[in-house]
């Protein structure tokens, strides 16, 4: 990935990186070319994985022209003409901060699934909890329902906190099979010799690390059912376990007390404030910043949902008003169509 969690002032940026306000880096080219944006770091990062043009326009919710424009900025800032180009300068610089053991180290071993949220707001009483629970217990549950955002809640403590730890692992804990992946892959970074080995024996040895390592922290997300958890983790949590679940209880994993944190709605003003923020309608008249209370409030304040409206409003240049006039529409038509 171009972006990294951990601080920028304990890890220097080697050539052709720049840090950017997130704690993260993106590549700009030896040349001194101009940096690239989080947004386009981010589809440079997909370029990379091997999406196309239309998958990057799902995934972000954006339209294919505006991600062809991205990436044709990309090309001009990073001075190269094709994808290979691209894929090829974005490698090289990554064979350039392998050499550099210091910065091969603070990154090497984060998993996290994406950049830093800059439109993250509100939870500081929730990552508050977090943060003393772990310190305290050494093991946290975040609980709530879908789309509350319990992930983002994590993925924000994992960058705010990062450098308290020496590794940063993310695993998906949905199925067994999604948290033994994640374990191959924990190995893969720390170079295990088990790693060509049968899978148990990769999960045994990762465990053994767990076990006789400190200042780690593991986040297991969407682990829904926390008893296909529990075989994975070791006997003794000396680094920090975050789960993320719809569940409740979670004694089959030790988090008895305190209770899990509950993530819940954001609050009517946390709502307005991203819905602000995110779609960039920071001086919105009077009417507008109306609408966006309205829109928050039809939208239950469930932080999934309002991400998905301003991303829209934002990428399609919208107002808050005619979103509503739309999605009233689009409801009652379901509406319809459910009646008997």
């Amino acid at each position: 990935s171009l972006r990294y969690s951990g601080s920028s002032q304990r890890r220097p940026s080697p050539p052709g990186w720049h840090d950017d306000r997130g704690g993260g880096m993106t590549m700009h080219s030896a040349a001194q070319s101009p940096a690239l944006s989080g947004r386009q770091a981010e589809i440079a990062n997909m370029i990379v994985s091997g999406k196309s043009s239309r998958e990057i326009a799902e995934a972000l919710f954006l339209s294919p022209r505006t991600v062809e424009n991205h990436i044709a900025a990309i090309f001009n800032k990073l001075g190269v003409s094709s994808r290979v180009e691209l894929v090829t300068a974005i490698l090289s610089s990554r064979a350039a901060l392998s050499e550099d053991p210091v910065a091969r180290k603070r990154t090497f071993f984060t998993t996290l699934p994406s950049p830093r949220n800059p439109y993250f707001t509100g939870r500081e009483g929730s990552l508050q909890q977090v943060r003393d629970t772990l310190q305290q217990r050494h093991r946290v549950a975040l609980s709530g329902l879908g789309g509350v955002g319990k992930t983002q809640v994590a993925l924000e403590y994992a960058y705010r906190r990062g450098d308290a730890y020496d590794e940063v692992f993310w695993i998906r804990a949905e199925t067994e099979s999604t948290i033994t992946t994640g374990f191959v892959e924990m190995a893969k970074l720390l170079e295990f010799p088990e790693r060509t080995t049968t899978e148990e024996q990769v999960v045994a040895a990762v465990i053994r690390w767990l076990e006789t390592h400190e200042r780690w922290l593991l986040i297991a997300d969407n682990a829904d059912e926390p008893r296909l958890l529990r075989p994975f983790l070791p006997r003794v949590v000396n680094g920090h376990l975050l789960v993320t679940s719809r569940a409740q209880v979670f004694s089959v994993l030790g988090i008895t007390n305190p209770i899990p944190i509950p993530i819940q709605e954001l609050s009517h003003d946390e709502a307005l404030q991203f819905l602000l923020n995110r779609t960039g309608h920071d001086e919105a008249d009077p009417s507008e910043r109306a609408a966006a209370q309205t829109l928050a409030h039809e939208l239950g304040y469930l932080p999934l949902a309002l991400e998905q409206a301003a991303a829209y409003i934002h990428e399609n240049e919208s107002r808050f008003a005619d979103y509503i006039k739309g999605y009233r529409t689009r409801r009652l038509a379901l509406l319809a169509r459910g009646a008997p």
